[in-house]
């Protein structure tokens, strides 16, 4: 195996992929709950779309700023801007959100699991196997991570998709009116929607590591535009079949929908354990790709060897995964996270375009 998180080049089509299954986490089967939650109304899938144009949109500004530093990611960059110092906060201050972030999806990979397929397994023992495997995927290289994410993105897209058919026969467009009742209501699902779009920013790091860096919009496109999709038609279906009401009281409101399916004179009685593990994969990548850049920063931050800062984010991820004290404290980890990412993942690296355009400053 080669040095740990050593890259190689990587393709368009594996950055497409990387950034949508590293979007398409625990919003894919939480989304429709907290979107319709926050808007209050059924059109609360209208939230998810401008979101989606509003990431798009993000992403480009974020694609500027790499464009002024080619060959660099975030971590190396970012100190070219404001200093050695400042630089080194705002990196130190970075690796500890993707921390949080990595802890997050590995509680919620274990808490889902406990719920619908091991009630008996403690959430801990299914955090640590979560984290040793998302270690040993990141000891390959984020070419190794990208590799594996081309090779089961096909089957989390056409599985999802086949829940949407499968169901469309319960579907009642009543549900979702009427489908337009003014603006505010859209604009607070806009905080909802903004959640499941965390890890857009990824493109920070891994556009220095294409072998065609001027894909990279294209990349973008794609990347997060299937994720908008996704997301939108998997509001669509769950509140049209579930319903608005009972959708907002449902914990994962997709799982649900997929246990309502019923095929007669069919082998398979429990639709739902089918697609179980599709989903934990989906949570997966996410969390493989994050552990990947808390590991990357703890290099950049302490200046300690490759190994050594792979293998020490594993129990500073641990004991975050087992902080909250149930699955309402998760997704109150899971909103901050959240708000984090808008901060660390946007606000920051916007000021620091800014400045470098001020400073008329580039590599």
């Amino acid at each position: 195996m080669k040095s740990v998180l050593n890259t190689a080049g990587l393709s368009q089509n594996q950055v497409t992929v990387g950034i949508c299954l590293t979007v398409l986490g625990v919003g894919m089967i939480t989304l429709p709950r907290e979107v319709f939650t926050a808007a209050g109304i059924a059109s609360g899938w209208v939230s998810v779309l401008i979101t989606g144009a509003l990431a798009i949109g993000v992403t480009f500004l974020l694609v500027t700023l790499n464009n002024r530093y080619p060959g660099a990611t975030y971590f190396e960059y970012n100190r070219l801007i404001v200093g050695t110092w400042a630089g080194g906060i705002i990196t130190f201050l970075t690796t500890i959100y993707y921390l949080a972030f990595a802890a997050f999806e590995a509680r919620a990979m274990a808490e889902l699991i406990q719920m619908f397929i091991l009630d008996r397994t403690p959430v801990s023992f299914t955090i640590l196997i979560f984290i040793g495997t998302a270690v040993y995927l990141v000891l390959g290289g984020l070419s190794a991570v990208f590799r594996l994410f081309e090779l089961y993105f096909p089957a989390i897209i056409f599985f999802t998709l086949l829940i949407m058919i499968l169901s469309a026969n319960q579907f009642e467009v009543n549900h979702l009116r009427p489908f337009f009742e003014g603006f505010t209501p859209i604009v607070k699902g806009l905080s909802a929607s903004i959640l499941s779009f965390v890890g857009i920013e990824i493109i920070l790091y891994v556009q220095a590591h294409m072998k065609n860096p001027n894909q990279v919009k294209k990349a973008v496109v794609y990347g997060i535009a299937i994720p908008t999709f996704m997301y939108t038609l998997i509001v669509i279906m769950v509140g049209g079949i579930m319903g608005v009401g009972e959708t907002k009281t449902l914990v994962y409101p997709l799982m649900e929908l997929a246990k309502s399916i019923e095929i007669r004179n069919f082998f398979f009685e429990r639709f739902e354990t089918f697609f179980i593990p599709l989903w934990i994969l989906s949570i997966f990548t996410t969390m493989s790709v994050v552990v990947y850049l808390a590991a990357l920063g703890m290099k950049k931050v302490f200046h300690i060897k490759r190994e050594t800062a792979v293998f020490t984010v594993i129990p500073i991820i641990y004991i975050l995964a087992m902080t909250p004290k149930d699955i309402n404290e998760m997704f109150t980890m899971g909103i901050w996270i959240g708000y984090s990412m808008i901060l660390f993942g946007i606000v920051i690296p916007l000021l620091l375009l800014l400045i470098s355009l001020i400073r008329r400053q580039r590599q």
